[in-house]
């Protein structure tokens, strides 16, 4: 009887990860010829970013069972983007509008300073000002009886949010905190690559393993060994992904 119930619960949950990986491997295949269409519209910035953002906000929802968490988020991630853009206007710098990745976050794209003063600058805003939006999240969290949903979700995301900003301050470029730190030198790279090898380890992420890598070509070595960290992290992502969702999705199937 138990048996039978549980597997009746695991249902729902099969399913909801099989379409969540459908439509993953839909975006993998079709979303550059997706951008490059966007691009073509007079409202390309805000096309992009409102597209990329609610196909975040979808993928999310599927993930963490809640849309309402999802669209927090995304919110979060947002405003943190926008801190960049705003000390990016601060300097004369021209920046695109924010692209959502999902489970990477969200970026933007514009010409970096020569100067390591001015970049440290704009490394700084996207924290700042995500810190202080995930504050006064928790700050209005306060304003409900302590239990209820509102009150939850806003400690939630108000906290995830905080986590965010904070985990962009390690200091490893393309991070925050290597922007941060990077007229300092190349030196805190290294820094940056352990906290993130070790965040794989303990999480057992491999986002954090391609951030490391990323932080590599950062950092002075070999070109041999970069190629063969990427191939083994690769290899390592491909085989979690089978592991970890590959019997839900042909369960989700049939």
């Amino acid at each position: 009887m138990n048996d039978s119930t549980t597997a009746e619960g695991d249902k729902p949950q099969a399913k909801r990860q099989g379409i969540f990986l459908l439509v993953l491997a839909f975006l993998a295949t079709t979303g550059a010829a997706i951008l490059k269409a966007l691009k073509a519209l007079k409202f390309a910035k805000f096309a992009i970013t409102a597209i990329t953002m609610s196909i975040s906000a979808l993928l999310y929802g599927f993930a963490f069972g809640s849309w309402y968490f999802a669209v927090g988020l995304v919110l979060m991630l947002l405003i943190h983007e926008y801190g960049h853009v705003i000390a990016m206007w601060k300097k004369g710098i021209h920046a695109s509008a924010p692209v959502f990745i999902p489970f990477l976050g969200a970026l933007i794209y514009a010409k970096m300073p020569e100067k390591k003063d001015d970049e440290a600058y704009i490394g700084f805003g996207g924290p700042l000002i995500g810190s202080i939006a995930a504050l006064i999240c928790i700050a209005i969290a306060f304003l409900f009886p302590a239990g209820t949903f509102w009150s939850t979700l806003l400690h939630i995301v108000g906290n995830v949010g905080l986590f965010i900003n904070l985990f962009n301050l390690i200091p490893a470029r393309p991070l925050d905190g290597g922007r941060i730190l990077h007229p300092i030198g190349s030196g805190m790279s290294y820094i940056g690559f352990g906290i993130l090898v070790f965040c794989a380890y303990i999480l057992r992420d491999w986002v954090f393993l391609i951030l490391a890598l990323i932080t590599v070509e950062d950092m002075p070595v070999r070109k041999w060994i970069r190629q063969i960290l990427w191939s083994a992290v690769w290899f390592y992502i491909a085989l979690d992904l089978y592991i970890d969702f590959g019997f839900n999705f042909v369960s989700a199937l049939f």
